[in-house]
């Protein structure tokens, strides 16, 4: 096994009392605690930051707006979609298209916002 001074890092000599590099008197114990402090220096942690959604307003928010809910989710030209042909289903609406095809809307962006935060919190999504 290798060993390297405690002051500066370097590749000790084999059997050296003393660093080449810079002159440093090293012993056994000096170079063991180098190295157990240099192995957990290098130890690194993963950490996964992970953006919760709440199911509950994701579904309120398309329910106010539809697709205000989708947006909410980070699905921002999924929203957009909705949000645009739901108010064109209202200005058909008093053109005489049924209603039931803006209630239909409506109810799947309720639907899908809810679910879709429920996939983001399990890593489905």
């Amino acid at each position: 096994m290798d060993s390297y001074c405690p002051e500066c890092g370097k590749k000790l000599e084999e059997g050296s009392d003393f660093c080449s590099d810079c002159g440093t008197k090293v012993n056994s114990e000096s170079v063991n605690d180098f190295e157990k402090n240099n192995e957990s220096t290098y130890e690194q942690t993963k950490v996964i930051i992970k953006d919760e959604k709440s199911p509950g307003l994701a579904a309120v928010l398309s329910f106010l707006i539809i697709g205000l809910g989708q947006i909410y989710n980070g699905e921002i030209a999924k929203g957009l979609i909705l949000l645009v042909v739901s108010y064109i289903c209202i200005a058909l609406f008093f053109l005489i298209i049924p209603p039931i095809i803006a209630v239909i809307l409506w109810v799947y962006a309720i639907y899908d916002a809810y679910n879709t935060a429920k996939d983001i919190n399990a890593g489905i999504y």
